[in-house]
């Protein structure tokens, strides 16, 4: 791709991972300073397991960090544990379901302050697709804010989550 496209505001990109998705990372960032919001959708290579994709995760918050006027990320990590999987039986008796709900929602919440940690003052929201865990595919969003005493605090509201029906420039429910 050649040209200037330092104007360029919002950008999705969808890619299975491979020897490449680093450095293709690296490019979205240093190519497109200027994003105010950034969706990647990032499937999981052949074998790839929960760790290789928190690493790659790690990758992608720390090549966000160039981005400083980056106010909304969206991302579909295709974690293991949420793999879609057609409707049917579930596996396991609603108890254990609630349990894996919230374990789920937790690793996201860490996911999403390590974002924030590492994106500029601009960050406002962080979304994560989910396609299995909760029986649906929804984003659940995670709003990034600064305390009294200027600490990141990354929260989650219950109803915070919305289904794939609403557009992307919405500010969903």
């Amino acid at each position: 791709m050649r040209g200037s496209f330092t104007s360029l505001e919002d950008l999705e990109v969808a890619f299975k991972a491979d020897a490449q998705d680093r450095a293709l990372i690296d490019h979205i960032t240093s190519s497109f300073p200027n994003l105010h919001l950034l969706q990647v959708h990032r499937y999981r290579a052949e074998g790839e397991t929960a760790a290789d994709v928190e690493s790659a995760l790690n990758h992608i918050t720390q090549a966000l960090s160039s981005l400083h006027y980056l106010r909304h990320f969206r991302m579909y990590l295709n974690l293991p544990e949420d793999d879609y999987r057609f409707k049917g039986p579930r596996p396991y008796g609603d108890i254990k379901i609630a349990t894996r709900q919230e374990e789920f929602q937790e690793l996201l919440q860490r996911y999403a302050t390590l974002i924030a940690q590492h994106c500029g003052r601009a960050l406002q929201m962080v979304d994560f697709l989910c396609t299995w865990v909760f029986n649906t595919r929804i984003w659940m969003r995670f709003y990034v804010e600064r305390d009294d005493d200027d600490r990141l605090v990354v929260r989650f509201e219950e109803g915070s989550t919305y289904f794939l029906i609403y557009s992307d420039d919405t500010e969903g429910p």
